[in-house]
Parts: structure tokens; sequence; C-alpha cells
């Protein structure tokens, strides 16, 4: 019998190089084309976990990978008992979704390793890639070296905001998200697609962008159809002339003399989507603008020695250049205390855990509740490393419930957080509108008021090839359980997307340690639509 080469990644994973049966579970399964069934050789098949309990979107750490032999078989041996993702990954190929389902996803499906040692059985297709072309020219009719090319959707965040947004699951050589480089004659060529509808944007130098079919916005983009394994050419998109921008001189002053100190790099957020980091020289710094009346904060919140500071200031850049002077302050001082507090009360520090505060309306950008200076505004709490199966039980500033309300950092602030384990478990299967059981559905765990906006609650999972979600670590509370086949984004983190499926949620009440059961109905499931 073939041997299968195994690379193991991860001490979780302790990966075999035979089908012999072992004790502990296996996961083993076929690669097929799609529409054919052929089997297809030398799939690099990877098995991810699920680092965070709340986000289900997003990059997954690989644990190990094997390659399919001439059947398209592969195994994963002695694999530890747990929730994987299997991803398959072939040049030329994509991940194959039922052909109701629009929403392009990451690769792949959830499997569970049971602890008794069975092996998962799991098949996969894999589909012709999309392919999508064009040429980019700049607004004399020249080509556009250099530019970029970006398929995208609209999307959800994590904190619930919507916009178009690259596409997850697709990257290229050299770039972070789905964009490529246009070539010499500005040529492009996006590849690697799944079936589904894309909008196309196109940038190049002077920060000039545009959308398919040459609209100045997002809002006037017209999104493109693409089918399994066609080359959709669009032609020819032209840049707008580059924007008219003026330059900014802004002379820091603290307590009244120019500002000295060891900081390097300053932040202006002029509006929410505008945001400039420029270095600083001596007490100045200098920038480029779009003609506008800003109400801007400034701030060095990637501080060095010298401490944070910040400034506001309201800048006319409608009609020319401008040089103001800017007085700045020492920024909040906030610490922190975390405690986990065990079954019998008994609290001791929570070693691993870390504390940030995003901005509230969020911009991107974060503080470290233990960095010691924070720009004072209002913001919302989040902790990573948190210890399996633990949930926040209260989190305060000054006696106010922050999980509830949010904080606003108007001075020096100490934050106390205790955490406690073990969460509740709630778990059970995504069902169409027939009561058939659906893999690859979002299931979504939301708080009820008012802890709606508390964002250390919320929970989700999606559920495996044979339907399951389990979600751990609940905090005590109640909740509504939503399902979805397909979702763009955590967009139950949207109040007004929310809204309309609020009541055909099913109302959860989880109690400390507990496990809830039950079943869930995808909500755009149409009956007798199964696996």
């Amino acid at each position: 019998m073939r041997r299968i080469a195994l690379l193991a990644l991860a001490l979780p994973l302790a990966l075999a190089t035979s089908y012999a049966t072992q004790s502990s579970p296996a996961i083993e399964g076929v690669v097929l084309e799609a529409g054919t069934n052929r089997p297809l050789e030398r799939v690099r098949v990877s098995l991810a976990s699920m680092s965070d309990p709340r986000f289900v979107f997003g990059p997954l750490p690989t644990l190990g990978e094997t390659t399919t032999d001439a059947q398209g078989r592969f195994r994963f041996e002695a694999v530890k008992p747990g929730r994987y993702r299997v991803i398959p990954a072939l040049q030329g190929f994509v991940f194959s979704r039922p052909a109701r389902l629009r929403a392009p996803r990451e690769s792949g499906v959830w499997v569970e390793a049971a602890a008794d040692g069975r092996t998962e059985k799991v098949q996969l297709h894999m589909a012709r890639e999309g392919v999508i072309t064009g040429r980019v020219l700049d607004s004399n009719g020249q080509p556009v070296p250099g530019g970029s090319a970006a398929v995208m959707r609209y999307r959800y965040d994590e904190h619930g905001a919507r916009a178009l947004r690259g596409v997850p699951g697709i990257s290229y050589p050299g770039t972070a998200w789905s964009f490529v480089r246009t070539d010499d004659r500005g040529e492009y060529r996006l590849y690697g697609l799944q079936q589904g509808d894309y909008y196309v944007s196109f940038s190049g130098p002077g920060a000039t962008s545009t959308y398919y079919p040459n609209a100045s916005d997002e809002t006037q983009a017209v999104p493109v159809q693409l089918k399994s394994g066609e080359e959709l050419h669009l032609g020819t998109a032209t840049l707008p002339p580059p924007d008219k921008r003026l330059q900014v001189r802004l002379r820091l002053t603290k307590d009244g003399r120019p500002l000295t100190s060891g900081v390097t790099v300053v932040t202006i957020a002029l509006k929410p989507n505008l945001i400039v980091s420029t270095p600083m020289k001596q007490n100045e710094v200098t920038f480029s603008a779009p003609p506008g009346l800003y109400d801007a904060l400034l701030d060095n919140n990637l501080g060095i020695n010298s401490g944070v500071f910040y400034g506001r200031v309201q800048l006319d850049v409608r009609e020319r250049d401008i040089d103001q002077e800017v007085a700045v302050t020492e920024a909040a001082r906030v610490t922190s205390r975390i405690a986990l507090e065990d079954s019998t009360g008994q609290r001791s520090p929570a070693a691993g855990v870390r504390c940030r505060l995003i901005l509230d309306p969020p911009d991107g950008r974060t503080s470290d509740c233990t960095r010691g200076q924070v720009v004072p505004r209002s913001y919302r709490l989040d902790l990573t490393g948190m210890p399996p199966d633990s949930y926040v039980r209260s989190a305060t500033a000054g006696g106010r419930d922050i999980l509830k309300d949010g904080i606003q950092i108007e001075g020096d602030t100490e934050l106390d957080i205790v955490i406690a384990a073990p969460g509740g478990v709630v778990e059970g299967h995504a069902t169409n509108a027939a009561g058939e059981r659906i893999s690859d559905a979002v299931v979504a765990l939301v708080p009820d008021p008012p802890l709606r906006a508390a964002g250390l609650f919320y929970r989700s999972s999606i559920s495996d090839i044979n339907g399951k979600f389990q979600m751990r670590g609940v905090a005590p509370g109640a909740y509504r359980l939503f399902a979805w086949s397909e979702l763009e984004g955590p967009a139950y983190r949207n109040a007004e997307f929310l809204k309309m499926f609020e009541e055909r949620g099913a109302a959860v009440r989880v109690e400390k340690g507990t496990k809830v059961s039950l079943d869930v109905k995808a909500l755009d499931e149409q009956e007798g639509e199964g696996k």
C-alpha cells in the first residue's frame, strides 16, 4: 500500500503514514472533482482548529497536512478528540460548496474527532477555479503598472460594521488579502475564485481608485457574477485623475513649549475612515490631506519612551496649505487586575490573559490595558488568551460595569476583571426547514439586552459534516440562538441585521457549568434543502 507523507506541524496531532487502524480517533476521506466525481490526486489536505470561540471567520492555525493518493484518498491518524477543519488545496481548483450558496467562504468543512476512537469519514469536492482579468489605465489613457485590482464583497466585521472588504480565504503572493498588482501593461489576473458574486476595485498612485464598472464610489459599484471554471474578462478600467491634496504642517507643543521626546510616529485621525500616520521630526509632523474641514485627534499611541500624548485640533484644509500649532497633553494612565476564579470562589492571577481596549466606534486601532497610558475616548473591553471553557464573570472600572456600558476613559483608570470557569456549553444540530441536518451553517449565540453590546459574551460555531455545532465557555445568562446556511461575516453583531431575525431566534438560558442541547433551523434555508 502506498505510503502518504505526512508533516507534523504541532503537538496536538501525531500523524502516521499508513492506513492502519488505531485506537485513537482518525480522520479520513476522499477529494473528488465537482460534477464528475473524478478522484483528485496530489491535493494538499490540512487540519486546522479554531483558537477563539467567539469568531468563526478568518484564518485558522494549521496543525498538520497530508496529500491525497491516486484514488483521491487521505488519512490523519491518532488525532486528539476535538473539532477540526479539513481544508483541501490544489493548483487550479477551489473548494466547491453547494450551487445554491452564493457567498464564497474559506475552504473546507468541520469534523468532530470523537473520543471513542472511531474514524470520521469526509467527502470533499473541488471545482475548477474562476478567474477575472482586465486592464487598468490612468486618466490619460496610459497603463498603470504597480496598481492593484481587488475582489471584494460586502461583509461584516467583528463589531458588526458592514462594508466592502476582501474575500475570505483568498490571498496572493506578496499581498495580505484578495488583491493583485498590475503588470507593466496595466493588466491583472485574479485567480483562485469560487463561484459567486464579486465587486472589483482598482487603484493606482495618488490614492486614486474606482470600482467596476468605472464607479467613483462603492455605492455605485456593480457586482460581477462568476461561474465555476469561468474566465471573465472585464475590459478596461480607467482611474480618475489624482485627488487634489493640500499640505498640512503641525507644530506640537506641550506646556507652552515645543514638544521634545523620543516619539517617532504620530497618528492623526481626520475622520473614521481617514487616518494618517507620519514620522515626527523635531516637534513637527507634515502630511497631505484632501480638502475638507476636520475635527482631528492627534496621538502617539505607538508611543516610545516619553509616554503617550494626544491633542485635538480643528483643521480647515479647504482652500490652502496650513501651518498650525497643536497643544498636546499626557494621556490617561490605565492599569488592570485580571483574576481567575475557580469553582470554589478562590482567585489567582490569570496568567497569559491579555486585556485591550477597542475604540467605540472602532477605527481599527486598539490600546493595551496593561500598557500604562490610553488616549481619553470611549472604548469596549476585549480579552485574549483566556483559559479553555472560561468566561468573563465581571469587569468594572470605578464600580461601573464596563461589559454592559463600555468605558469612557476621562482620567487615570483601574480595571478590575474576573474570569471564571467552567462556563456553560450549548450544542446541537443545524437543520433546514424540513429538519434535515446541514453542514457549514453559521450558528451564533447572542446575549439578550442589556448585554447585547458585550462582545465577550458572544459565541459562534460552524456546523460539521453531520450538522453538529458546539459552543463552550458560555457565561451564565439569557441568550438567543440563531443559524444561517451562509453569512457574510459576523452579521449577527449588527443591530439592524439582527432586528430582522430577533423574534425567530431560540431562547436559551445558560447556567454555570451546565450543558444545553437543542437543534436550530437555519433561517435562510428552504424546505428540502439538505447538506
